[in-house]
């Protein structure tokens, strides 16, 4: 899973051009020197790769001075700049019904990373690296947790707040920022980027749930992700078994569900793509054990849960399985 197909909205691209100009900063020339053209930027629904959107991220930091800046980019993106993806969390029914329309349609907006959302203590919204290894900025994870807090303090009139922020950014000149922003304990040098809330959010009604408009709206990002769907078909089942993962193995029939298509249909792509289920689950294990065991980030112990496994000896065995020796062997086997 080399190949790069990451791409950001052009509204979050606005967005930083506009805190640019805010600070009396020339946004446009900071958009020239990452090859970004005002006149795309301004387009609704354009495109712009990942590592261009990554490269204006560190040009406005270095143009403003403040590690912080991507929370100051959010107060310019309202519901208007991210379109249908934050007007159908809005009129959701519930919570949970609005984080599962997030699941479903983030990519709508970037596919520059992978949303995973899984119950410890509390609930957990982790961003994970793409199935080609590739990440979003720093500074777009802290604009993107930013908005998540705007929405659920929107939508709990201010009533909870984010119970932790795990950031694996260094720890910033503007650290004090980050903890006035959030209103919670904020962890930089962390082992992921990860922001927690009550379990009990899941349950809360919103006051404006608007059913029919939310239908609308699944139907045209629905429609946008058909558009972006020039991905291969392994790449998206990826993607969504990555998501599936801290729950436990899936199966096949778990997977078609995630992806909104029958088991059939699923396993004709899969044909098609002459490639099987259990192939890119024991594809997809492998190269997650070996980017974590690299990180030396996680115990085995987190490692087994994070890919599903039941226990960790059955993680260990699995490696072994593939590899000829056991996952704490795995530097020496490099």
């Amino acid at each position: 899973m080399s190949e790069s197909y990451s791409t950001t909205v052009s509204s979050w691209v606005f967005a930083i051009y506009q805190a640019l100009n805010k600070q009396g900063i020339d946004g446009e020339g900071i958009l020239r020197k990452c090859h970004l053209e005002i006149d795309d930027v301004q387009e609704n629904n354009h495109r712009f790769a990942l590592k261009q959107v990554r490269q204006l991220w560190m040009e406005s930091v270095a143009a403003t001075g403040n590690e912080a800046f991507g929370l100051q980019v959010v107060d310019c993106l309202d519901e208007k700049a991210l379109n249908a993806l934050t007007t159908a969390i809005l009129v959701s029914k519930n919570i949970q019904e609005a984080i599962q329309r997030l699941l479903r349609y983030y990519q709508a907006v970037s596919s520059g990373f992978t949303l995973v959302v899984h119950k410890e203590d509390h609930l957990v919204m982790e961003f994970q690296n793409t199935p080609s290894g590739e990440f979003i900025a720093p500074e777009a994870v802290d604009a993107a947790f930013g908005i998540m807090v705007r929405d659920v303090r929107k939508l709990t009139d201010a009533k909870i707040n984010p119970t932790i922020i795990e950031l694996t950014k260094s720890v910033p000149n503007q650290a004090v920022d980050y903890t006035q922003f959030f209103k919670c304990p904020v962890h930089f040098n962390a082992k992921r980027n990860a922001i927690s809330f009550p379990s009990l959010i899941l349950d809360l009604e919103i006051p404006n749930a608007n059913e029919r408009l939310a239908a609308h709206l699944e139907q045209y990002l629905s429609d946008v992700l058909k558009t972006l769907d020039e991905q291969e078909i392994s790449r998206k089942i990826y993607i969504c078994l990555m998501q599936m993962l801290p729950s436990g193995t899936p199966t096949i029939v778990e997977l078609a569900s995630h992806m909104n298509m029958s088991e059939r249909s699923l396993q004709r792509k899969l044909k098609e793509a002459n490639t099987g289920f259990t192939e890119i689950l024991s594809d997809l294990r492998m190269d997650l054990a070996t980017r974590y065991l690299k990180e030396e980030k996680y115990q085995i112990s987190e490692i087994s849960y994070l890919l599903g496994f039941s226990s960790p000896s059955n993680f260990v065995r699995f490696f072994k399985n593939q590899t000829g020796y056991p996952p704490s062997q795995y530097s020496e086997g490099q």
